[in-house]
């Protein structure tokens, strides 16, 4: 079924007079039915772009993971480079060692 011009035109009617609270029972079941019509052709209508969207989000979801996986990589790394670092300037000093092993065995988990 498609919307036609007679059907707006007797939606844009039935709405007018929902407005102005002079609505019949007939008349209510009437403006039902055709909003029913429209939310349906409007449904078959936007499904494929709808269906496209949940997919395009879905992949923007998975490469949002797998970015925020590498920075945290990143981080991670850049800690134990930093580590490593201080580690070189601390070498030969009595608590240098105990310190820098906490500091790696955070980042090993």
């Amino acid at each position: 079924m498609s919307w036609t011009r007679e059907d707006q035109s007797e939606l844009d009617r039935l709405r007018g007079k929902e407005l102005a609270g002079t609505l019949t029972e007939p008349e209510q079941a009437e403006l039902a039915t055709l909003m029913a019509r429209v939310e349906a052709e409007e449904a078959a209508v936007l499904a494929p772009e709808m269906a496209r969207l949940r997919a395009e989000a879905d992949d923007l979801a998975a490469e949002l993971a797998r970015v925020e996986g590498e920075n945290e990589r990143l981080v991670w790394q850049r800690v134990a480079d930093d580590l490593d670092r201080r580690g070189e300037r601390l070498a030969g000093c009595d608590v240098a060692e105990p310190v820098l092993e906490v500091g790696r065995a955070m980042l090993r988990g």
